[in-house]
């Protein structure tokens, strides 16, 4: 049997040209693409959510590959902020919880996927009157997840400025009113005050499970 011939599509193989316009739509799209899936997903997450699950629509960045690049971005901004002369002056103080943050940063993207399903539990088991099913609870951990993440990097550069104490409150406040907001938007049914009370038991619980687990993670290193 002779060789196989390469595949070309119909339109001839891809060009330089093409690559860098395909990659512009895929980062640069303010209507979707990365960024444009960044700003809805500040202001109205619900929409991008909806679009993925309900509309079958492939115009904003999917949700997993959303997560992995968020992750990849909250892991080098935070290796930047350990690095920072500030942590360099915390590492002689603290050296062991120092070394803790390095290893929960090496396996950020292992812990969020094992703690995804779980938050996703949690969502279904609170929103289950309202209509929100565990596949819709997964999508909705994941782009929330993803965009906690990206906020997390974004707050890298104030926090070396102000000697990285910043971070924490700022964070934990950012991410209690953000998830409040995503989580309570999504379901179309039920009343607005009814749905931002369920959001608030769930995020109780889930940072209950993320204690829970970073406790374990601690006590086994």
């Amino acid at each position: 049997m002779g060789e196989l011939e390469p595949s070309v599509s119909p339109s001839g193989p891809l060009t330089l040209h093409e690559a860098l316009r395909e990659a512009r739509h895929d980062w640069l799209d303010l209507e979707h693409g990365a960024l444009g899936t960044l700003i809805d997903m500040t202001v109205r997450p619900a929409k991008v959510m909806r679009a993925y699950l309900y509309e079958r629509r492939r115009d904003y960045v999917r949700p997993l590959r959303y997560l992995l690049f968020s992750v990849a971005a909250q892991v080098a901004a935070s290796y930047a902020l350990l690095s920072s002369a500030f942590m360099q002056e915390q590492v002689q103080k603290q050296g062991e919880e120092v070394a803790r943050a390095h290893w929960l940063l090496d396996n950020a993207a292992v812990l969020t996927l094992v703690l995804l399903p779980l938050i996703a539990g949690v969502l279904r088991l609170c929103f289950m009157r309202h209509g929100v099913r565990y596949v819709d609870a997964l999508v909705v951990a994941t782009y929330s997840q993803a965009q906690l993440n990206l906020f997390a990097a974004a707050l890298v550069a104030p926090a070396a400025y102000f000697g990285g104490l910043v971070l924490p409150a700022v964070l934990g406040t950012l991410t209690l009113v953000y998830a409040v907001y995503a989580w309570a938007s999504f379901p179309s049914v039920g009343r607005w005050w009814t749905r931002t009370l369920l959001a608030v038991l769930a995020l109780l619980l889930c940072q209950g499970l993320n204690s829970a687990l970073v406790w374990l993670v601690m006590r086994w290193m």
